[in-house]
């Protein structure tokens, strides 16, 4: 339990309170009422947990109503492209879980938590992306990957030796391995 203060008259009154006793003041949490159905095809948040699902009802992971976004696919879309995506998701979460009476601050700290390691995992791959984009090669013959790019010297001394029955003029790589050109 705290103590918060009267938006009416400034008493210090319990959190729990329901009314102030001091002068009556309905301290209840605001409800939320205003165009909250579930949209079928737009984008809905949960007032308990705080995810976001398209079309939804219920929330799959805590079974709660879902709130309409009043947002389509097409400008979630567009909000996810221009980076604005973040922002707008706070927003709604300011305005329709941490002020429900359903909110629960466990499940919804847990979806934050979930989706910064989303972020940062994304993150890393890009990052690891960027590092390792060389092109991985394998042996048609014995898939393996122990294999090496026929050099254009090796070509035209393969050319010049065997003339036009050369074998390595129309091939890139060469496996170790099996010894295959391919």
């Amino acid at each position: 339990m705290s103590i918060i203060k009267c938006p009416e008259c400034g008493r210090d009154i319990s959190n729990k309170a329901t009314i102030c006793p001091a002068c009556g003041y309905p301290i209840a949490k605001e409800k939320i009422e205003i165009n909250t159905e579930p949209s079928p095809s737009g984008m809905n948040v949960c007032p308990t947990c705080g995810k976001f699902f398209l079309g939804k009802e219920t929330c799959p992971s805590c079974k709660s109503k879902m709130i309409n976004c009043h947002c389509t696919e097409d400008e979630w879309t567009t909000m996810l492209l221009n980076d604005t995506l973040k922002s707008w998701e706070r927003q709604i979460r300011e305005k329709y879980v941490l002020k429900s009476n359903h909110f629960n601050k466990d499940l919804y700290n847990a979806q934050l938590e979930y989706e910064q390691s989303e972020d940062d995992c994304y993150k890393e791959m890009m990052k690891n992306n960027l590092k390792s984009s060389k092109l991985t090669i394998y042996c048609p013959y014995c898939n393996s990957l122990n294999t090496s790019k026929i050099s254009t010297t090796s070509k035209v001394v393969n050319v010049a030796v065997f003339g036009i029955f050369g074998t390595k003029r129309h091939k890139q790589w060469h496996c170790n391995e099996c010894g295959s050109d391919f």
